[in-house]
């Protein structure tokens, strides 16, 4: 399984088992009372999946003489008719997937499902097992498939027959017939049909930065309850990224009540029938509370190329590394945004989708961090690991200041960047703001000759020179858009080792080209005999 699919939350059901189990700790626990990323990811399958299924149905309506908005409507009540019977079944298995639509549905207007299930409703207040989902979700239902669904029930011409025998309303009734309950589940269906299709659209299960991507908006989602519970009848409109999170939260109804409480004193609703422009003038209100609030952007592109581009500056628990190439990789969240335990794939996907490293290259630099490791797995590593002095971490860094001097060679240290970029200043001067092999050799080798300078127990091993050409390589080839005639503009230098960060609002661009150990290797020899 995708590391981005594990760590769901379990159904309330489930946890009361493991509540007593002295390794799950409080903050852990805590943490359950709102959807993980891996339960968000999940969701978003099931969404690709009715998306996918939406088209098997409406390429076979043509069959029945339909067009793609009837065939999809007579299903849609079809589906609702085949869920009141499985709702009301005394031998429930996982639910086939139009009846999944239906309840999925029911549950997102957490109000009404309250209702149903005060009213004797018996699919209880757990909602979706996102494992048992994940196991049985196949995201890829295909035109195949879904005949494969029509030769179990019938005929095309009898599901058609269903379907226009079904009103759509979903019904819960007494053993004498009354009707307690009654809902029109096939309009809520076509409702949240726009969200399945513009998270579908958005493909964030396959960019480069799902994951990050997906824990930012889950810390988004606390916020946005924060405002929900401290301004009281103040209608709050979710961003897609927010609302995302939101739907997964309804589809555990309990624990979503429970927390909607806590915040707010009472069960929020989440109506879907604001008008557009209503929505558009409130969520211009959001947008001052946010900002008043919080101090950031609410409203902020979601494409995969603006997701990438963006960093996020790292909480007070997130672990750093001297290197400042790293941490840009974990602030963009092309490693575990919080510094631990970083494996070799981690390293391997994030340098690839990144800066378009091959994976003998990755190998090659990442092997000796595992050496530090303080995590208790040999096959991981946290990012402040790397920090140990005189392993990879070294004397004469060009941000940071030697150990013996200041007991600290892991936190970028502002003075000496400033030496750094004073003599990359100066050799860029000549080459229209551009560092070159010779400028960089220049400013490294006057930092190292300082370093000597100041600090009686300076110790540079031959190692720690490679290692120490291979860190200037890395980032004026992956900067200058070469390995072999690098030309990094000097803001781009600037912008990683203060901000870490790359450079994409800037212009920045992962290479095209697959970069190698022998390019990397070529590019340190060319600023080795260029000092010289």
């Amino acid at each position: 399984m995708p590391a981005i699919f594990a760590d769901q939350v379990l159904p309330v059901g489930n946890e009361q088992k493991i509540k007593l189990d002295a390794s799950i700790k409080d903050q852990e626990i805590a943490q359950r009372e709102v959807p993980s990323t891996a339960d968000c990811a999940t969701h978003l399958r099931l969404l690709d999946t009715f998306v996918a299924l939406r088209r098997s149905v409406e390429l076979l309506a043509d069959e029945a003489d339909l067009t793609a908005a009837q065939g999809w409507d007579l299903y849609c009540r079809r589906a609702v008719s085949r869920f009141e019977k499985w709702s009301t079944s005394t031998q429930r298995g996982q639910p086939p997937v139009d009846v999944l639509m239906a309840w999925h549905a029911l549950m997102l207007h957490p109000k009404a499902y309250a209702r149903f299930i005060e009213l004797g409703g018996s699919l209880g207040l757990d909602g979706l097992d996102w494992t048992e989902v994940s196991n049985a979700v196949d995201i890829d239902i295909t035109l195949s498939g879904f005949l494969d669904l029509i030769e179990a029930d019938g005929t095309l011409e009898s599901l058609v027959a269903e379907g226009r025998q079904s009103t759509g309303i979903f019904n819960l009734k007494n053993p004498a017939g009354t009707v307690l309950f009654s809902y029109d589940l096939a309009a809520a269906i076509n409702r949240q049909f726009d969200f399945s299709t513009k998270m579908s659209r958005y493909a964030w299960l396959r960019s480069p930065t799902a994951e990050s991507t997906l824990a930012q908006s889950v810390e988004r989602y606390r916020n946005f309850f924060h405002l929900i519970g401290a301004h009281p009848g103040t209608v709050m409109v979710p961003t897609l990224d927010i609302d995302l999170v939101w739907h997964t939260h309804q589809l555990a109804p309990l624990r979503y009540r429970a927390y909607s409480k806590k915040m707010a004193g009472r069960l929020i609703d989440h109506d879907d029938e604001i008008s557009a422009d209503r929505l558009q003038e409130l969520s211009t209100d959001m947008q001052g509370l946010w900002r008043e609030e919080f101090g950031t952007e609410y409203h902020a592109c979601l494409c995969w190329t603006c997701e990438a581009g963006r960093a996020h500056a790292p909480d007070a628990t997130a672990k750093r590394s001297p290197c400042p190439m790293l941490n840009s990789l974990a602030n963009h969240g092309y490693l575990p945004r919080d510094g631990n335990a970083i494996s070799m794939d981690n390293l391997i996907s994030g340098l690839g989708k990144a800066l378009n490293f091959n994976e003998s290259l990755v190998r090659t630099l990442g092997t000796p961090a595992f050496a530090t490791s303080t995590t208790g797995d040999a096959n991981t590593f946290n990012l402040d690991d790397i920090a140990k002095h005189n392993v990879i971490e070294h004397d004469g860094s060009l941000s940071r200041a030697d150990f013996a001097v200041t007991g600290d060679a892991k936190t970028f240290n502002q003075s000496v960047f400033d030496e750094t970029y004073g003599y990359l200043t100066e050799g860029a001067a000549a080459t229209e703001e551009k560092v070159n092999v010779a400028t960089m050799a220049t400013a490294r080798s006057k930092r190292i000759a300082t370093a000597q300078a100041t600090n009686p127990s300076f110790n540079l091993t031959s190692s720690q020179v490679t290692v120490s050409l291979g860190e200037s390589a890395v980032i004026l080839g992956t900067l200058g858009g070469s390995f072999s005639e690098p030309a990094a503009p000097l803001e781009w230098m600037k912008i990683v080792f203060e901000e870490e960060r790359l450079p994409f609002k800037e212009g920045f661009n992962t290479s095209t080209e697959v970069i190698t150990t022998a390019q990397v290797l070529g590019l340190s020899q060319l600023i080795a005999t260029s000092s010289t």
